[in-house]
């Protein structure tokens, strides 16, 4: 089943009218632009920032 609903952040107070039962079997995860959409489904929260990179 769905574990995680990527939405804009503008609809999170909507998403939370969703019944309880629902709410806590998944994960919102708002975003305001593409990158966090990007960050969120291709990178992974695990993924380091660009910030904490090593130069080689």
């Amino acid at each position: 089943g769905v574990k995680e609903v990527i939405l804009p952040v503008d609809n999170l107070q909507e998403a939370k009218g969703l019944p309880k039962y629902i709410l806590e079997s998944i994960k919102l995860t708002p975003v305001d632009n593409i990158s966090s959409v990007l960050q969120a489904t291709l990178i992974g929260e695990n993924a380091p920032s660009p910030d904490n990179s090593t130069k080689s």
